[in-house]
């Protein structure tokens, strides 16, 4: 069933930043963290990253999928990710 992907890209100064932003949330029901364009989607899924180096930076890459279920993505098999600041 066809829906909606968001693909995120940051740079960071450090790998572990990097990794971090990449896996924080991976496999978690969220919003991306950059906005959702509007798009009018129930909720998103965060199916995790890349991390590779640009430079003397580095960049992770996020890929968040919606969910083509008008109720959202099933938490019983997803978790909700914490709001941020609370993780």
């Amino acid at each position: 069933m066809p829906s909606y992907t968001i693909t995120e890209f940051s740079r960071h100064c450090t790998l572990r930043d990097a990794s971090w932003a990449a896996a924080a949330r991976a496999g978690k029901i969220c919003d991306p963290e950059l906005g959702d364009f509007n798009v009018e989607v129930e909720n998103w899924l965060n199916l995790g990253g890349q991390i590779y180096p640009d430079g003397r930076r580095y960049v992770a890459k996020v890929i968040y999928k919606a969910s083509p279920d008008p109720d959202g993505w099933n938490e019983t098999l997803y978790e909700q990710a914490a709001e941020e600041g609370t993780e």
